[in-house]
């Protein structure tokens, strides 16, 4: 009898975070794995590339014949989108269903159903979103809003039952929508590939991880500002990030203060991704407002590898998120084991999260002239380093002991 475990991966939406996925899943030797990607050729071409042998199904219809034929022990669905609940209903009973929430599927619909968790905005920020669509676009909304009301709402208490386990980006989610849903009675799972410093991670067959190597020493924060260093503004276009409200503060800021600041004289960058987000018309507007300010700012309108990506933010000691629920936390997390001095919204859950785990965050409700003048000291960065140390750990020892529980469940079940 085969004792591994059989994990079918579903993916619906474009997918950023494959490789991550599959350097953990793909290394653990007590799993067999499959990943079936519906409806992104983008994404199929790549999965066909990757060394880990990815079978993708990019027919909708096939790949609901792969789900309804239940040759596997476990449906692992990378993100579950409002347009893909249906999916659930296909899932043999006897499988198990874990499901990761990326975010925008917790806070956002297809369909302007209500949220999981709804998203929050500042005033600027939600001023603009009134305006930030064209016509056709909004002559939409009344047909999505219809459709999903009598094809889609259906099926969202069958998401909260069947759901068996519950990968959230910040364990915040799972306590929310535990607290809020009383058919929500999924445990929480995690994965352990949210750590950008660490080498990649191998399981030994009996289950236990192997030892991580030590984590390379970095460049001292406390370097001279001479070099000219960046400040990450955000990690998108998007209307969660509240960047109108971010460039308000620290526009007003600089006007309100010296002109001589040693961010300033070194020939300090603002650096703001612009290469997605729910509309090109709020974007064009956000850029307007960049160069209508006294900042110094770059914009990266496009995409770019995730290395090339990384490289940029390795040279920012500094970063500013706006979102006031989850959001860039992969960002975030590569910020502070980086040493970088990370701002966020006062009343953002991220704020509280990182806070209540004891990490040195700043408020962005707080900044003046001279907040980006000196990088975090290095005892507070080596203190947020050993914070995420710790978190990563606890992520791998829960990883290893629900895979560990679904052999033991999915082979009693094979025996019968």
């Amino acid at each position: 009898m085969n004792n591994k475990l059989s994990i079918l991966h579903i993916a619906y939406s474009r997918h950023k975070f494959l490789q991550a996925v599959t350097d953990v899943f793909g290394s653990d030797e007590r799993l067999e794995n499959r990943y079936l990607f519906i409806e992104d050729p983008g994404i199929l071409r790549r999965a066909k590339r990757h060394p880990s042998g990815c079978q993708a199904d990019s027919s909708r219809k096939q790949s609901r014949e792969v789900i309804k034929a239940g040759d596997y022990d476990v449906a692992y669905f990378h993100s579950l989108p409002d347009n893909a609940w249906s999916l659930l209903k296909l899932v043999p009973r006897d499988k198990t269903i874990i499901w990761w929430a990326w975010g925008y599927d917790l806070h956002e619909s297809n369909y302007r159903l209500p949220p999981f968790i709804p998203l929050r905005y500042k005033p600027i920020t939600k001023s603009w979103m009134r305006n930030a669509f064209g016509v056709a676009f909004r002559l939409k909304q009344p047909v999505k809003w219809l459709y999903g009301r009598l094809f889609i709402k259906r099926y969202r208490k069958e998401v909260l039952r069947r759901v068996d386990y519950f990968q959230p980006a910040l364990a915040y989610e799972w306590r929310m929508i535990k607290d809020k849903y009383k058919d929500f009675h999924a445990k929480i799972f995690l994965a352990p590939f949210s750590h950008p410093q660490i080498s990649q991670v191998t399981h030994s067959p009996a289950g236990g991880c192997a030892a991580t190597p030590p984590i390379p020493e970095l460049q001292s924060p406390t370097r001279s500002l001479s070099e000219g260093w960046g400040v990450m503004l955000g990690n998108s276009g998007s209307f969660g990030g509240n960047l109108p409200d971010i460039i308000e503060v620290i526009d007003k800021a600089f006007k309100a203060g010296d002109e001589n600041t040693l961010f300033r004289r070194s020939g300090g960058c603002f650096i703001v991704p612009l290469s997605y987000g729910q509309s090109q018309q709020y974007m064009d507007r956000v850029k307007q407002r960049l160069e209508a300010s006294s900042l110094h700012y770059r914009v990266l309108d496009k995409f770019l590898p995730l290395e090339d990506y990384q490289i940029i933010m390795s040279t920012c000691p500094f970063m500013v998120n706006g979102a006031l629920v989850q959001g860039a936390v992969g960002n975030i997390t590569f910020a502070l084991t980086n040493g970088a001095k990370v701002f966020l919204w006062r009343d953002s859950i991220l704020y509280h999260h990182y806070k209540e785990m004891g990490m040195k965050v700043f408020t962005i409700d707080d900044i003046d002239c001279h907040s980006f003048d000196e990088p975090l000291p290095q005892e507070d960065y080596q203190h947020n380093l050993d914070i995420i140390n710790k978190d990563f750990y606890k992520r791998k020892n829960v990883y290893d002991q629900v895979i560990n529980e679904l052999i033991d469940k999915h082979n009693g079940l094979k025996s019968r």
